[in-house]
């Protein structure tokens, strides 16, 4: 425990944005920080990947797009003083399964008729 029990008070914060009693009753990360996630591929994403995430979480459409991606992000972190190899890869994978790679391809391509841009934005 990093903290003496009988000497934690009830919080009770109301504010403009969220109320909690508090505290929060777990212990510590291993690391005694959050940990940073980037989630995304966008350039911008990249440069705050390579600068603060201790994760990144990416999905590439192909395994030389994915081995792209993580040589540009080990570079980009090791430009950035950083030691690449603190810097982890989290794959996203889509798979899609048929009884034979015709079938798949075929799934695949009716599953992309069923998605609309606008819709998984929100609007």
């Amino acid at each position: 425990m990093h903290a003496e029990a009988d000497r934690v008070h009830v919080i009770n914060h109301e504010g403009k944005h969220f109320k909690v009693r508090g505290p929060l009753n777990v212990p510590r990360s291993p690391q005694g920080h959050p940990l940073l996630v980037q989630a995304g591929s966008s350039e911008d994403g990249r440069d705050f990947a390579a600068r603060h995430a201790e994760a990144v979480f990416t999905a590439q459409q192909t395994l030389d797009e994915g081995n792209g991606f993580y040589t540009d992000l080990k570079d980009r972190a090791a430009r950035l003083g950083r030691d690449p190899e603190q810097v982890l890869i989290l794959p996203g994978i889509v798979p899609v399964i048929g009884d034979t790679e015709e079938e798949a391809r075929e799934l695949d391509a009716a599953a992309a008729t069923l998605s609309h841009l606008t819709g998984g934005r929100g609007d």
